[in-house]
């Protein structure tokens, strides 16, 4: 579960983006979501100020995060912006406090992290591999809440005004795609598997596709789920409240799986056009992550 979720992981000289063929994070480990993409395991990897946050008691020392290269790649430091990138959340939630980085053939490099919620570069002597394992043997505990929270991991320079920079340069593209006509459409299904989004000042509205206005599948688990356009559900514009929020779309509607209804509430990024799915406040679905829900 929670697979290629560190795809931008980059080693500054001998590793690309491209060069990570598969990553994978214990099955325990559950993604803090409210629902507005704003502690995404995807963060960790985004270059920008946005945590990703986890429920803090699904991880213990014996948790790990590994990472397969396509070929041998020598690591001499990282990059880190521990904890909740906020100055007041920070302390609050809990945050790693060593890390240990652990190669294919065994051998490991353990670092301290300053607690400071500000990059911080880490050096240490070579380390050869083409597989790496990051785990946290040791975490300090929130102040307030025990969510385990950590901004920002990587093997190229990465700077507090560079992180701060491309979260306001997300949220301002957000901003000006949403002023726009937007396409919902779940890119595995037919040409005809789609709906407008239509914005109106503050509000939006949905168009459906004249030859299909009925429905339109959302995912396939064993059976189509689709959602049901006639009557048409309802959307909402979610705006950030916050420097780490995110911009998000909310339609509430009725889901349909073998002949049986229920409420389902979906959130859609503009910015990717990638979509969740959620039934009764739990996350069945997430396009980004297809195989998480085979």
């Amino acid at each position: 579960m929670f697979r290629n979720i560190f795809a931008l992981l980059v080693f500054a000289s001998s590793l690309t983006a491209q060069s990570i063929s598969d990553l994978t994070v214990g099955d325990t480990v559950r993604e803090l979501d409210d629902n507005r993409n704003r502690f995404l395991l995807d963060h960790l990897t985004d270059k920008s100020s946005s945590p990703w946050c986890i429920n803090g008691k699904d991880w213990d020392t014996r948790s790990n995060i590994e990472i397969n290269l396509e070929s041998k790649s020598t690591i001499k430091s990282i990059f880190i912006a521990n904890g909740f990138y906020d100055s007041k959340l920070f302390a609050m939630n809990a945050r790693p406090y060593k890390i240990i980085l652990k190669s294919k053939t065994g051998e490991t490099r353990q670092i301290s992290l300053k607690d400071v919620h500000t990059v911080q570069k880490y050096e240490f002597p070579d380390l050869s591999t083409d597989t790496l394992e990051i785990s946290f043997p040791e975490i300090k505990k929130g102040s307030k809440f025990q969510d385990l929270c950590l901004s920002e991991i990587s093997f190229e320079p990465i700077t507090d005004s560079g992180l701060i920079a491309k979260q306001k340069s997300d949220l301002n593209e957000a901003n000006q795609i949403i002023k726009k006509e937007m396409l919902f459409k779940n890119p595995n299904e037919g040409d005809e598997d789609f709906f407008k989004i239509i914005p109106n000042g503050n509000k939006l509205s949905i168009s459906t596709n004249p030859k299909k206005n009925k429905f339109i599948i959302l995912y396939n688990m064993f059976e189509p789920v689709t959602l049901i356009l006639d009557p048409l559900p309802k959307i909402n514009l979610i705006s950030a409240k916050t420097d780490y929020d995110k911009v998000a779309i909310e339609i509430d509607g009725i889901c349909e799986q073998m002949n049986k209804k229920d409420n389902c509430k979906i959130y859609f990024n503009p910015i990717d056009s990638s979509f969740k799915v959620y039934k009764k406040k739990e996350l069945v679905y997430n396009s980004n992550r297809q195989e998480d829900f085979q």
